[in-house]
């Protein structure tokens, strides 16, 4: 039952114990803390990478052959391959990259792809091929070169019985300047990702929103000038 204490409202549960609202509240929030943390630890996994552009090659590279700068950070989606949501960083990334002369003539261009997944059976095997469509059925269409495939057994997770591992692949998707200045004027775009033994479709809505704007941002800093 209630009481009415000088030091405030109790509730005495049993004969000689008295809980004060405070720890009650205490407890109710302790509660809740720990129902709504999942959530935040799902939302803070599943942020967006962040976009970066770097120089290819180091100092011994051979400073008279085409000089290279690649994107890094830019994923397509959250979406997986297997249609569910990635809340890690998983996902397939589509890098742009670019090569250019002393004159700043551009002679290659392109995006290295890079697929992150858990295993084997969520890859493509390979990635062949990459269909960007944009409004009013604008399509572009890049054909992928493989180059790697990689499987990582990982860990033992004791409370799924199961082993927790990584798998990825890379492909080289080369593109001409036409193409890649027709997917950054979409204003909204879906892919496709086909593959020799999966594809997928990434729907409007489950592309990242800053998909489009990485790749514009390349665009202006590194082919636009």
């Amino acid at each position: 039952m209630f009481v009415l204490r000088k030091d405030g409202l109790v509730l005495t549960k049993n004969k000689g114990t008295e809980t004060p609202l405070a720890q009650i509240k205490e407890n109710e929030m302790k509660k809740l803390l720990f129902l709504i943390l999942p959530i935040f630890l799902m939302v803070g996994c599943s942020s967006s990478p962040t976009f970066s552009i770097s120089p290819m090659g180091d100092k011994f590279t051979n400073p008279n052959q085409p000089k290279g700068f690649i994107g890094d950070g830019n994923r397509l989606s959250n979406k997986s391959s297997m249609g569910g949501v990635h809340i890690d960083k998983k996902g397939v990334y589509i890098n742009p990259y670019v090569f250019k002369n002393d004159g700043g003539e551009i002679v290659k261009l392109g995006f290295s792809v890079t697929h992150m997944n858990f295993e084997y059976k969520d890859l493509f095997r390979p990635i062949q091929s990459i269909v960007f469509l944009g409004e009013n059925n604008q399509r572009v269409e890049i054909k992928c070169t493989p180059l790697d495939i990689d499987v990582d057994l990982g860990y033992y997770n004791p409370i799924s019985n199961d082993l927790q591992g990584t798998a990825s692949e890379q492909s080289d998707c080369e593109c001409d300047r036409e193409k890649f200045e027709t997917i950054i004027s979409f204003t909204s775009m879906e892919a496709k990702i086909n593959g020799g033994e999966l594809s997928t479709i990434y729907e409007a809505e489950k592309v990242s929103q800053s998909f489009l704007t990485n790749l514009k941002s390349f665009y202006n800093q590194q082919m636009n000038n």
